[in-house]
């Protein structure tokens, strides 16, 4: 029974040395830097901004989706609580004229300026340099992506921080929106070239024409029409006013 439990022993002591080296062999092979993330009791500098852009961009989103594609609207008529800016508007018995003709372009710099204000109210780099941390961080720019069925916003900003041998930095940090405001930019498009042209947009024919995959829901309130719009199975909307033929 001695013999049989030394051996044992040894079989164990065997399998533990082995799965030292297989680990150290693994370290080497792949270049693991042990020093370059922060300890777990401190933030992840790139989930806490990552986080900041998330929040911010849903803000941003929210707001241009409910409003027309302003953030904050100059020419719009009340709704719901919501003030929804006309895309397309006359104030005399005329078709209505077209006020942003290039509507995408516009959404992204409202999305941009809004994200640049606001987000500095979210970064705390103090997080960091009240755990005794190092901080070198440079100034950010904003970039706006919109794609037909998701927005992509990217922060580029150099940031390094640094406490003893352990160092975490990055230079970019960007977040996923998973909303069509791209694809419901282009219906809205749609609608205002049509209305612009004189004619009455048929909300019925378009979504049949698309499967369904747009809704399109269309009223009346005060001599403008209101437009909302969105796709299947997602809960973000695009809504928008209109106003032709004053009499």
């Amino acid at each position: 029974m001695n013999k049989r439990g030394q051996v044992t022993i040894f079989i164990i002591l065997g399998i533990i040395l082995v799965a030292i080296i297989g680990f150290v062999l693994v370290l080497t092979q792949t270049n693991v830097n042990l020093k370059r993330f922060i300890p777990v009791q401190t933030v992840s500098l790139s989930d806490h901004i990552e986080g900041c852009i998330e929040d911010t961009g849903n803000k941003a989103l929210d707001l241009i989706g409910k409003q027309g594609g302003d953030i904050n609207p100059a020419l719009f008529q009340p709704y719901l609580g919501n003030s929804l800016t006309y895309l397309c508007y006359t104030d005399s018995f005329l078709p209505c004229s077209n006020r942003q003709p290039f509507l995408a372009q516009h959404i992204e710099n409202e999305i941009k300026n809004y994200i640049n204000a606001e987000i500095k109210n979210c970064i705390d780099l103090s997080l960091f340099s009240n755990k005794g941390y190092t901080v070198q961080a440079n100034s950010f720019t904003t970039n706006i992506a919109i794609g037909t069925y998701n927005t992509v916003i990217t922060l580029d900003y150099p940031i390094t921080i640094t406490k003893g041998d352990i160092t975490e930095s990055k230079q970019r940090f960007a977040h996923t929106f998973n909303m069509p405001l791209g694809r419901l930019t282009e219906v809205a498009n749609d609608i205002v070239k049509v209305e612009s042209l004189g004619g009455d947009f048929n909300n019925l024919a378009y979504m049949l024409k698309t499967q369904n995959n747009i809704k399109i829901e269309k009223q009346t309130t005060l001599g403008s029409k209101i437009y909302i719009l969105s796709y299947k199975n997602n809960p973000y909307i695009f809504q928008f006013a209109t106003r032709s033929w004053v009499g």
